[in-house]
Order: C-alpha cells, then structure tokens, then sequence
C-alpha cells in the first residue's frame, strides 16, 4: 500500500493533493508541523512512501528508513490525521474510509441549506481534522469553493477573510478566529459583508459570542459544532440560525454516531466512527469509543458542554495534557504544578495555570 505523507502549513498545493488522494482512494497521513515522532509508520502496511510538504533532509531520510508490517488493513483508509493531543504524548493518528467521513459530512450539512454555500473560508489548518474534513473535503466533495489563510495563523488571515464579500459564504474556524475576525474588522474600520452561515468548533460557544458574530459580522445563521478527530469529526451540531438559549449549548445529536452520555464522557460508534487509531506502535479497531467530556442533556434534548473530564491546556488547536505537563516539570525543574480552569473571553478557551 502506498502512504503519502504531508507536513506543513495552509497553502501550496495542499487542496489538490487531498483532492487527488481522495479520489484515487490512496491513504494521506496529514502530519502537524511540529510532530517529531513518525513511529506510526511503522504499523502500516508495506508499501510505497511519497513524501511531500515542508520536511527536513534528516527526517526524509528517517522516514525511508522505517519497515513496515506485512498486513492488510480490513477496510480502505483514505485519510489520516492525529488528534490535537498528539504532541502532549505519543502520536496519536486516526484513519478514516470515505464511508467514515460521507457519513460525518452529510449528517453536518444536511443542516444546511446546501444550496446558499458556494465559497468556504476554512481558518483552522488541514493537520487538525476540523480543517481538514469539514473545509477541504467537504469543498472537493461539494463542488464548493475553497478559500484558506496562507501559512500559519496571523492577522493577514483576517485582511484575506475580509475581502471575500460573496452572500454564499460559509466561515469555519474556532471561537478565538471568530472573536479576532471582529476585533480586527473594529481596529482595522473594515466593512464586513454580510454572509450565509458559519460553523464555531474547537471549543465552548458562548451565546454572547453567537450574537456578536450573528450581528457583528453580518453572518446570517452561525452554527455550532461539537465533536472529535475520532468522530469524523462531529458527534452533535447545533444547527444554522438557531440561537443558544445558554453558554457552550452544542445543539442535538447527529446521525452520523450512535451517541451515549455516560458518567465516563460521550460514548459514540456508528458509521461516523473512525476506521483506526495508530498509537504505540500498534492499530487499534474501535467499534465503541468514551470521548472524556462532561455533557448534560437539557429537556428538550439539547446538550450542554461543560468540560473536559481529562485537564487539558488548548491553545490555537493545540490540545495538551496538564498531566503530562506536570510530569515534566516534576522532573526537569523539580516544580510543583497547579492547574485551574480559565474561562478567558479573549481566548476563548480554557487555560491550565501552572504555579
């Protein structure tokens, strides 16, 4: 089997390459850029390897040298990406089937009126599934336009969103890109034209958020989405233009999994699911996973996410663990840690402090 892997940043011929690999049903491991353990070549089948995107000479060579296994995997992956955990611990990587990700796709934009959508502008990268499968596949399977920052996330990210005025417009990013959109259009005096929908994900919504985007930035039905790289990536989806009655509400569950909430986190299977997951050298075939959330249900069915149950430190998509934090610091520095959730406005995330 051949593997393709690609490492960097928005830009380039990116679009195309995963255009190409997913209709020629050939697997395209998307690789952070700050990754540095490639070890999960090793439990993949054998094969060829072609190399692309921004690598250096030395991890080139280290990437030819890797053996693979003689197997078979029993489905047909055609793309892979690692959690954003990744980096807090050993690699993390997550293999989908275009049956994983149609389901995923449809039972998102089935929310949508297709229709209004010509033009996507896609802020989070194509390392981080959000990105990746929500932006640059759905734009290729849906004959929408894609539109990306160049490299790394920066305020000429915003000049380029700015200048798309099309009414058929849909936004996705994190609610950090969607607070500095309108801080920048403010600073900068920009006119915001007025666009279809948007989609919030990555991290809680709050309603005050949901109205200045709807309003400030002129987007007509903002959305929002809940979920994970395993997922494919959504597990529910508050839908275009409905306004959240309270912070952080993630809508109802989607079809795509079959989803459970339990006293451990969110439990899903179901189409939406993820094929594999590759971690310590080995696959793993998940037909049920616990995501460690904590979700409540109100009465009406919607859901309300109130955490994680496992700390974590999010950072521009970046997910590390405060344990694996802690860890280090313990033994390198000899330091004591304590970590306390933030709710940051600005950030519009949740922090870990360490003292």
């Amino acid at each position: 089997m051949t593997v393709r892997v690609w490492k960097g940043y928005h830009g380039g011929e990116l679009a195309q390459l995963i255009s190409q690999s997913w209709d020629q049903s050939e697997l395209l491991v998307l690789c952070p850029p700050l990754l540095q353990d490639f070890s999960f070549l090793q439990a993949m089948p054998e094969g060829g390897l072609e190399i692309s995107g921004v690598w250096t000479d030395s991890e080139r060579d280290l990437l030819g040298k890797i053996r693979r296994q003689r197997f078979e995997f029993p489905f047909k992956p055609v793309l892979g990406v690692f959690t954003s955990g990744t980096l807090s611990a050993s690699p993390r990587l997550v293999l989908y089937t275009k049956e994983n990700i149609l389901a995923s796709l449809e039972a998102i934009y089935g929310l949508f009126d297709r229709s209004r959508i010509g033009h996507l502008y896609c802020y989070p990268q194509a390392f981080h599934c959000f990105g990746l499968l929500l932006g640059y596949v759905a734009a290729h399977v849906y004959g929408w336009k894609l539109h990306t920052p160049q490299g790394k996330y920066q305020r000429l990210s915003h000049e380029q969103r700015l200048a798309l005025t099309m009414p058929d417009l849909l936004t996705l990013g994190t609610p950090t890109h969607l607070f500095d959109l309108m801080a920048f259009a403010r600073e900068s005096g920009a006119t915001v034209a007025p666009s279809y929908s948007c989609i919030m994900g990555g991290a809680g919504v709050s309603r005050e958020l949901w109205l200045r985007v709807r309003d400030g930035l002129t987007i007509e039905a903002p959305s929002i989405g809940y979920g994970c790289t395993e997922a494919s990536p959504g597990i529910s989806h508050l839908s275009p233009g409905v306004e959240p009655r309270r912070d952080d509400e993630i809508g109802l569950p989607l079809s795509s999994v079959r989803s459970q909430i339990t006293r451990e986190g969110v439990q899903i299977d179901g189409p939406g699911l993820c094929s594999a997951v590759i971690q310590n050298g080995g696959v793993e075939y998940p037909g049920r996973l616990t995501i460690r959330d904590r979700v409540t249900v109100l009465e009406d069915g919607r859901w309300i996410y109130q955490g994680r149950l496992d700390l974590t430190l999010n950072r521009g998509g970046h997910k590390y663990s405060l344990e694996e934090i802690e860890k280090l610091l313990h033994e390198r520095l000899s330091l004591g840690v304590v970590a306390i959730a933030v709710r940051n406005t600005l950030l519009g995330e949740d922090l870990g402090l360490a003292s």
